[in-house]
């Protein structure tokens, strides 16, 4: 399953979900299992997210944070099959967002194929803004 971080739109959890893939907002996440119900995985910093997801079955974590992997440096290395995808779509309206996303994986396939690196940046060839 992917975790989708909490600085990710809605249009992308709306567009994976119809095509069936299996995927959870980050923000939707009650951390009752350590006992905060108050929180959720999205209130945790990067390395404790990584160790969350993939204590929580998550395969994958798609962000827009450019620095996630530096924030998360120990707890990536901890877990190197553990994948995280930089989102590099600037902001835009929901419907707009959502075709480009539809367009992109229509494009370039799965978010997770082809990933050479625990680390990817997507779409591929994209220059970060």
């Amino acid at each position: 399953m992917w975790l989708l971080d909490k600085n990710l739109p809605k249009a992308f959890y709306l567009e994976l979900s119809s095509r069936n893939i299996r995927c959870q907002s980050a923000g939707s996440i009650s951390l009752d299992f350590i006992g905060r119900p108050d929180l959720t995985l999205g209130n945790l910093e990067n390395g404790a997210l990584t160790r969350a997801a993939v204590s929580l079955g998550f395969i994958a974590l798609l962000t827009r944070d450019k620095t996630y992997a530096i924030d998360a440096k120990a707890a990536l290395a901890e877990h190197r099959s553990f994948l995280v995808v930089v989102i590099l779509f600037e902001q835009s309206p929901h419907d707009t967002l959502r075709a480009r996303f539809a367009g992109a994986l229509d494009t370039f396939g799965l978010i997770t194929s082809g990933a050479a690196d625990q680390i990817s940046h997507w779409p591929p060839g994209r220059k970060p803004f």
